[in-house]
This record gives C-alpha cells, structure tokens and sequence, in this order.
C-alpha cells in the first residue's frame, strides 16, 4: 500500500488579501501558517509564487524576501516541511521565456535549501500549451529540469491524459511530468479514475479540490463531482507522491474550511 502525506497550499491558512482565493500570505503571516498547518494535521506545505502584483510585492520581491530569511525558512520547515513549490503563470513565449527560466531556477535554488523536490508549474487557461510552439517549450521545460537536478517538474495541464501523454513524449525528461488537479479535471468534463491509471507514474503531485462538471467555481471537498473514494482508493494503492489540498476556503472561516476539509480526506483513508 503506498503511503503519502496531506500537505496545503500557502494562503489557505491565512487571512485574505483583497478578493483573492489564491495568494502568497502577507510576511506577517508566513510563520503563523506554518504551525496551524502542522497544529491543523497537516504534513507540509507547498509555498506559492505568486505572480499577481500589489502596490509593494511582485514575485521576484517575494523571491527577494525568502532569500533574505532563508536561515529563518530553514527553522521553520522544522516544524512543517515544504514539499513542493507552485511556480504560478511564468510564460514560455519569445518575449519571457528568458527571464522565466532564470527566475524559475532562482526560486528552484532557493527552494533546494528548504527540502522541497518537486515543482509546479501551471500551464493552463491563459497561459495553455496550447498558446505555444510546443517543441520549443518542450526544450525550454527540459531545459529547466536539467538545470535544476534536485526537483521533479510537475506541469499542471487543461488538456486530456492523452493529449498529456503526447506532450510529455516531446519533452521526453524522465523528471518532467504531471501535477493533476483533480478538481480542474472534474469541471473540465475528464474521467478523473481513467486519467489516473492512464498517466500513472507519471503524476509527480495531485491537488485536491472540488468543483461541478463545467463550473470553475471551487466548493468544500464532497460538495462537487470528485469521486474521493474512488480518488483516494486509488491513490492509497497505487500513487507515492505529493497530495496538496488547494481546495475551498472562505474569508472568513477559512480555518475551519481547512480543518473540515482535512479531516474530510483523512475519514476516507481511513475506510479504505
């Protein structure tokens, strides 16, 4: 039986940063979700980089401050680990693909101090694969694997296990492979069960959240179309990678969406 932990997004434990669901935890914040996550039964967290800019951060700000604190951040993954890193919407056309590289192995490095191995990277909705020539991002994401030989490199797709398949077959990295939403492929009308067994090893993450067929809206884990027994049966037979729950949070009782949501996830495992 394969054995895996439950770890959560950063910004999911804290306070709310303007109308946003997803976002990197104001400074002050930053060691507080360390120890909820761990108070809260969860096994690490999954830093995130986030690209949309306010008044006084941008992304290589927040990469800025890390470096600034790293002997701190080492303290602190103590506590609770970081386990892997969502890169957030770095852009592979001719214009950025330099600088998303050189940013991207600067956060890789940093982040091979804290203990994390794998790395997400979302190329989905606006930023699709689909908005590329894909040979030439598939030799600039290869590019970045053999650079950074200490991580996996998860890409996070809105296309089918298939159209996956072929895409991973023009990168053709053995540390290049999948971090598989399970609430996008719900919403985007998938067999979340087949897609599983089809990518197999190759899934490095998957994230938990739950959405309705169609909807890109998130509701709390068990409100949506995402089989979780069927999920988690497989993923406790099968899966030995990261789990990382990126699923519904409110403003307001975002820690007990949290804490319910966990326990949700770790009830199922325990029928299994």
């Amino acid at each position: 039986m394969s054995q895996f932990g439950i770890g959560i997004m950063q910004g999911r434990l804290s306070p709310q940063v303007g109308d946003k669901t997803q976002f990197f935890p104001r400074y002050e914040d930053i060691e507080n979700e360390f120890y909820l996550a761990r108070g809260l039964g969860f096994d690490h967290v999954c830093w995130y980089v986030d690209h949309k800019q306010t008044p006084y951060r941008t992304s290589f700000d927040q990469y800025l401050y890390a470096v600034k604190h790293v002997a701190w951040l080492q303290e602190l993954v103590r506590t609770t680990p970081i386990n892997s890193i969502e890169l957030g919407k770095y852009r592979f056309d001719t214009e950025n693909a330099s600088n998303s590289v050189k940013e991207i192995d600067c956060w890789l490095s940093l982040m091979s101090s804290l203990c994390c191995g794998v790395a997400v990277l979302p190329l989905l909705e606006g930023n699709s694969i689909g908005h590329y020539d894909q040979d030439l991002l598939a030799a600039r994401l290869a590019l970045i694997a053999d650079r950074n030989p200490t991580f996996r490199i998860a890409l996070e797709l809105d296309i089918s296990a298939l159209e996956t398949a072929d895409f991973l077959r023009k990168v053709d990295h053995p540390r290049v492979g999948v971090c598989y939403d399970v609430g996008n492929a719900v919403s985007y009308g998938f067999n979340v069960s087949a897609e599983l067994g089809f990518l197999g090893s190759q899934i490095f993450e998957i994230h938990l959240k739950d959405r309705k067929v169609g909807s890109h809206q998130s509701v709390p884990l068990g409100s949506g179309d995402v089989n979780f027994r069927g999920l988690l049966g497989y993923a406790l037979k099968n899966y030995c990678g990261r789990i990382t729950m990126q699923a519904y949070r409110s403003k307001d009782t975002y820690l007990q969406d949290a804490y319910t949501q966990l326990k949700f996830i770790k009830d199922i495992m325990e029928e299994k």
